[in-house]
């Protein structure tokens, strides 16, 4: 940052003028380098436009607020002056704030909170409108230079049908236990709470109706399901051997029938995750242990697809660069695979990047890959010498089309009168994208980078 007492502007582009801007004054004793533009482009968990308005954060790495710049509904991008060489983590959130307590200067210590009334309504939870958050750290290294953020959501869903409940059954509740109290600016969730979900009588069964809760702590659930008829209370419990994902929505059924109640679950995720199966039961004043499962995909998983994507397309807000099979080869038809491998192609591009040979920086490069986040996808990574031949073989068969289409930073091919080259190999070699020569990297020159993920994909119908 500059001197004492510098003011971090928010600029905002022409087709966000009905945003919300403010400034954050800091005081700093840092020398940092000039403003840069970085526009930031924003998009929700759901493929459904975000209702809600888009505050988004720039703290620095002390995690003290630099910019922030409140979006409209309706937009999805932003501009932000911000100074070049300095480390940001940018967060964007989209709250409801009649549902939670937002704070008005966050740091990145900061938290967020459900409101009081809601938790008076049954405890732990929320209604309607689960918080989403996206999370990328960024240093800016140009004038101009983009960002794109997913917001995920950070609760999971949930609801529970008691059927064949008793004629006198006077009222019900299911509580879930221990669900996480606050989410962090961060992206770590705090504290522990228990979310009590009264159910309402309809036709002849009990439900919950559809709520959000934050996940839940530690290494399992407990369910339980209470309820009052004329004689006594009864309650009755499960252990389920998983804590509950956020981005996850889980559904409850429980079935009623002489003295004993068995539940069964099904975890399933339209606009969420993907799915995942649950199944269980209990009976009353007992406790039943089950085994646990999740819905979510670690970095070297396979993810499951209905076809298999072709290259130069997009995929999940991802750029494909090429497909591949088992042998790392390029596939031209895509049609009737089963499985394949697919090369995404990042979002950015990254000008003003030296060589692993520079004397000065050589793990520029490497530190760029190591904190790029692309919407939920980490793990980003240099192309290697294989790499880069494939994507310059990408270019001439419609990548620029599909970089389009995602509203990626396009290639670059020349500055000026000169040619530009790209890193690739640990950043010790470079290549063109319209040229198929690979050449050592110099330890001065300043090239550009993109980077690469491969992704395993395969079919289920």
């Amino acid at each position: 940052m500059s001197h004492l007492h510098e003011t971090i502007l928010a600029c905002l582009a022409a087709a966000m003028l009905a945003s919300c801007e403010k400034a954050i004054e800091q005081q700093t004793s840092a020398t940092t380098g000039r403003q840069t533009a970085v526009t930031v482009y924003t998009r929700g968990a759901s493929d459904a436009a975000i209702d809600l308005p888009v505050h988004v954060y720039a703290f620095d790495k002390d995690g003290a607020l630099r910019a922030a710049v409140t979006l409209q509904p309706g937009s999805d991008a932003m501009q932000l002056a911000l100074h070049e060489g300095m480390q940001y983590r940018v967060v964007a959130v989209a709250a409801d704030e009649t549902l939670y307590n937002l704070p008005a200067e966050p740091t990145l210590a900061s938290v967020i909170t459900l409101k009081t009334d809601e938790r008076q309504q049954g405890g732990g939870y929320v209604t309607s409108a689960p918080l989403q958050m996206g999370f990328a750290d960024i240093t800016p290294a140009a004038q101009e230079t983009s960002l794109h953020i997913k917001l995920g959501y950070q609760h999971c869903s949930f609801s529970a049908v008691l059927a064949n409940m008793p004629d006198d059954c006077s009222s019900a509740t299911v509580t879930v236990a221990q669900t996480y109290a606050e989410m962090g600016f961060d992206g770590q969730m705090n504290g522990n709470t228990t979310a009590t979900i009264p159910c309402q009588k309809t036709g002849d069964a009990w439900q919950t109706g559809e709520v959000y809760l934050f996940p839940t702590t530690g290494q399992q659930t407990v369910f339980t399901v209470s309820f009052t008829d004329s004689d006594s209370q009864y309650s009755s419990s499960a252990t389920y051997r998983d804590i509950l994902h956020a981005g996850v929505h889980y559904i409850i059924g429980a079935t009623y029938a002489e003295g004993a109640m068995l539940v069964s679950g099904n975890v399933s995720a339209p606009e969420w995750t993907s799915t995942v199966n649950l199944d269980f039961s209990f009976g009353n004043d007992t406790q039943t242990v089950v085994n646990g499962g999740t819905g979510t995909h670690g970095a070297d998983d396979v993810v499951a697809v209905t076809d298999i994507p072709a290259a130069a397309t997009v995929w999940n807000d991802h750029v494909v660069a090429a497909v591949l099979d088992d042998q790392g080869e390029s596939l031209d038809n895509t049609e009737g695979l089963a499985a394949a491998t697919l090369l995404l192609l990042s979002l950015n591009d990254w000008p003003n990047v030296v060589s692993a040979a520079n004397a000065d920086n050589p793990s520029m490069a490497a530190d760029i890959a190591a904190g790029y986040s692309e919407y939920d996808m980490g793990d980003w990574t240099i192309p290697t010498h294989e790499q880069a031949a494939l994507l310059t073989q990408a270019y001439g068969d419609g990548l620029p089309a599909a970089l389009t289409e995602a509203e990626a930073s396009p290639v670059v091919l020349t500055k000026g009168s000169s040619n530009v080259r790209y890193l690739c190999s640990d950043a010790t070699e470079t290549f063109r994208f319209n040229d198929s020569g690979i050449l050592s990297a110099g330890t001065t020159v300043k090239y550009h980078l993109r980077l690469v993920r491969q992704v395993k994909v395969a079919v289920t119908r």
